[in-house]
């Protein structure tokens, strides 16, 4: 699944336009084939690409009946993101994610237009990548959608939120270096879930924080979740690098009908958690 690649999955039935072709043909085409973008060509190069929020600022100022070209320049768009054929799907998504796009065009290796990717695509092929984080295998931020209906406007009793950020995270990176900072995140994400029990959850919720779910448990058994992933974490060793210590800071929140609430909250016991000294597990009281 991890090795899924693009080829795999693209379009390459592609509709294609110039910046010589009219905003209207555009529109046209967008509604008659039910897509929801249209890649821009010079020759058989990619060099830009229209999607349905260009519409519709296309038909805020009146630009049905301009070119392509003249609706470009008023949007701005200059720079073209592709990706190449061979790339990995957890890739695209981290590209989509970074740069906030729905639509990728896709180039084989002297630069030529062979598909085009959308978000849909791959929740169509692959919907559990979506909710994947692809450094640790973890579940990621948008996994929280699916937790939030399922919890929303219901007041459950036993579920607590941990909030865990790795201390000093950045002083990793600076002295060993990024694919060091790395492997402390895919060891702390193996030691999180090791920590719990299988039906609790374990999110990569950013960066260096991570975000557990806990049910079917009371405060008691919150801090003794906390107070075993600080231990665990605080004994854990990387055999290529045995002077590096890694420690965390835990906040603990109760779930009372509103998970944002919640994680707000244990985000605020966590901060307390830094504040008295890292190395810490602290409640939201």
């Amino acid at each position: 699944m991890y090795l899924l690649k693009v080829k795999d999955i693209m379009v390459s039935d592609l509709i294609t336009g110039t910046r010589e072709t009219k905003v209207s043909e555009i529109i046209d085409t967008m509604h008659r084939e039910n897509i929801g973008s249209v890649i821009i060509t010079e020759g058989d190069r990619p060099v830009n690409i229209i999607t349905k929020g260009d519409i519709l600022v296309a038909f805020r100022n009146d630009y049905l009946n301009r070119t392509v070209g003249e609706l470009l320049s008023l949007l701005g768009k200059e720079k073209l993101i592709v990706a190449k054929e061979d790339a990995l799907i957890t890739e695209i998504i981290n590209i989509f994610e970074e740069h906030n796009i729905k639509h990728i065009p896709i180039t084989d290796n002297s630069g030529r237009l062979v598909g085009i990717v959308a978000s849909a695509d791959i929740i169509r092929n692959v919907p559990q990548l979506i909710f994947l984080d692809p450094l640790t295998g973890l579940a990621n931020r948008r996994f929280l959608n699916l937790i939030e209906t399922k919890l929303s406007g219901r007041r459950k009793r036993g579920i607590w939120v941990l909030m865990v950020d790795i201390d000093n995270f950045k002083r990793v990176n600076d002295t060993y270096g990024h694919l060091a900072g790395d492997r402390v995140l895919k060891e702390i994400g193996k030691c999180l879930s090791a920590s719990v029990r299988t039906h609790d959850e374990v999110i990569r919720y950013g960066g260096e924080e991570f975000l557990i779910i806990l049910y079917r448990t009371d405060r008691e058994g919150a801090k003794a979740v906390g107070e075993k992933i600080r231990r665990n974490i605080e004994n854990l060793k990387l055999g290529e690098i045995p002077d590096l210590k890694i420690t965390v800071s835990v906040g603990i929140a109760e779930f009372r009908g509103d998970l944002k609430e919640a994680i707000e909250v244990s985000d605020k016991a966590l901060y307390e958690a830094k504040r008295e000294g890292k190395n810490r597990v602290s409640f939201a009281d």
